[in-house]
């Protein structure tokens, strides 16, 4: 067969220049890999139009939600999200992030272009995908988690795609059963949706599938597969069983986002404005987290101290931050001084220690 292209593993030569400019700030990246980023989503907007276009990705053959769970066909490596599905999510989200980056490089024209595009994409997207109603054809783990993490929920459908998305996962008991796509997106999504503590759940869950899992069998490197290695501690049988593998490991951006509370504000890149938005949990009753960004070293860390929380945080020289106070708490005292009740607090150089309580 042939591959000339396939979503998500192809995406990369859009998303990657993109996320080394957020965090490290300097525009070379995107001058060097604009022409490469634009390249990838013309290829995409020529298979699309040779297609009979409508903006929809549906031609070629795609590795899809790669090793999930929920595959039942083709020997269960695809998973059950439709690969074409994947491909016109990804497809927008290239458009978009290409269209962005045409902005920071002063190419007016170019960002409109690819902005209307992006636009074009995502509404062909809600067309073939939402029902009126506001049902998501496509009902998988990953599914949901995707459309969340590339903003390709109607505003009006949210809180059916939340119910819907809740609902998958009680529907197998809170286990996940994504593949190389949807995992990197599911934890984020289900704090984004405000189901933070079912996202904790799955970081902590000691049995298979999960991280901890693998710790427990003695792992100190990620795994390909969920089950690379099995309960009596012999190398799965199914083949492609790397133990060294990068693709589920991506679980640690959620832990630094949203567990120390540690993410860049695009709005200002290379990490000069951070936002601080920490989802503390009694099932780990402290964390400490550090960044070591190009414009300086981030530190974000909180701890349970009776019927308060303790926080604490630390703002480089030359940089702001935006501390969100977690759903349920107020700010009760900043470095020892009384503090307004309110959602946001803005920071700047130094360190901070916040009394947060619940209300």
């Amino acid at each position: 067969y042939e591959l000339n292209g396939t979503c998500a593993w192809g995406d990369a030569a859009a998303v990657i220049p993109w996320v080394v400019y957020v965090h490290f700030g300097d525009p070379y990246v995107l001058k060097a890999q604009y022409p490469s980023m634009k390249a990838w989503v013309e290829y995409i907007r020529g298979e699309e139009e040779r297609s009979g276009g409508g903006r929809l990705w549906r031609t070629g053959r795609h590795f899809g939600d790669w090793l999930a769970l929920d595959g039942k066909v083709d020997g269960g490596v695809y998973g059950s999200t439709d690969p074409y599905f994947l491909a016109t999510a990804y497809y927008y989200y290239s458009a978009r992030l290409t269209a962005k980056a045409a902005g920071v490089l002063a190419k007016k024209e170019e960002q409109e272009r690819y902005d209307t595009l992006a636009d074009e994409i995502r509404q062909a997207f809600y067309r073939e995908y939402y029902t009126p109603s506001g049902r998501l054809a496509v009902d998988t783990q990953t599914a949901y988690a995707v459309v969340t993490a590339f903003g390709l929920v109607p505003e009006d459908f949210r809180e059916q795609v939340k119910k819907a998305f809740f609902d998958k996962m009680k529907e197998n008991a809170f286990r996940l059963n994504t593949g190389f796509v949807g995992t990197p997106y599911l934890c984020p999504a289900l704090s984004d949706h405000g189901f933070t503590e079912k996202a904790y759940g799955l970081l902590l869950n000691e049995e298979y599938p999960g991280w901890l899992y693998e710790v427990k069998m003695g792992a100190t490197t990620v795994w390909e597969r969920w089950n690379s290695v099995l309960h009596d501690g012999s190398v799965s049988g199914t083949g492609m069983n790397s133990l060294n593998h990068y693709a589920y490991g991506a679980v640690s951006e959620w832990i630094y986002r949203s567990v120390c509370g540690i993410a860049p504000d695009e709005s200002t890149a290379g990490f000069k404005k951070a936002v601080l938005a920490p989802c503390p949990d009694e099932r780990f009753q402290w964390v400490k987290g550090e960044y070591a960004s190009a414009s300086g070293l981030y530190r974000s860390g909180w701890e349970f101290e009776g019927d308060h929380i303790l926080y604490e945080a630390e703002i480089p020289f030359d940089c702001t931050a935006e501390f969100l106070v977690p759903e349920g708490m107020a700010v009760k005292s900043v470095n020892g001084t009384p503090a307004e009740e309110r959602e946001r607090l803005p920071l700047k150089k130094g360190v901070y220690r916040l009394i947060l309580e619940k209300v």
